[in-house]
């Protein structure tokens, strides 16, 4: 990931050393998310990405998780309001992160969690948004474990999921690694 005067983009590395821009552009008036392919498509602040086994590229970007194919096509996931600001589980655009899509990590189903400040969102193969730990706008206290929106983050900067789906969480301002067995996730209209 380089972000460079204003031209955020996704590079990769061959194992052979060699570099190549995949995707992203220099921003235009047309604004944010804009999906495309390669230098077509731009980006707005990007913190964080994974990637599957078939080479597809997950990207926390600002207020929206983004795809990008191994070719370089770029679509829009779920969110994508950069002037939201409010938390609201949804499928793909209609959902909305309130401080932004931070780290990101893919489980075995295609789906993602992702940080988002207070909270832990999922979002499913299909994209839809959940909120799977934690509420929005409230820190940590002195007791931070516990079940769904009992349980508080101080600032979750590192997301990882092991082969058993549980969730590791690290939360910097709470000096702790916190680990979480993912919840039953009811459908989103």
């Amino acid at each position: 990931v380089l972000f460079r005067s204003g031209w955020p983009r996704i590079r990769k590395i061959t194992p052979g050393g060699t570099v190549s821009t995949l995707a992203g552009g220099p921003l235009s008036l047309s604004g944010y998310y804009s999906d495309g392919t390669g230098t077509n498509a731009q980006f707005q602040s990007v913190s964080g990405l994974a990637v599957d086994n078939a080479g597809t590229v997950y990207v926390a970007d600002g207020f929206a998780v983004r795809k990008v194919s191994p070719t370089g096509t770029v679509t829009t996931w779920a969110g994508g309001n950069p002037f939201n600001y409010t938390e609201s589980d949804g499928l793909g655009t209609n959902a909305s992160f309130a401080d932004g899509a931070g780290k990101i990590a893919l489980d075995h189903t295609g789906g993602a969690y992702v940080t988002d400040g207070d909270t832990i969102r999922y979002v499913s193969s299909a994209g839809a948004v959940s909120t799977v730990a934690g509420v929005a706008g409230q820190s940590a206290t002195t007791s931070n474990d516990g079940v769904g929106s009992d349980a508080r983050f101080g600032a979750a900067l590192g997301i990882s999921v092991d082969a058993s789906r549980n969730v590791y969480i690290s939360d910097v301002n709470e000096y702790t690694i916190l680990k979480g067995v993912p919840p039953s996730l009811p459908a989103i209209g």
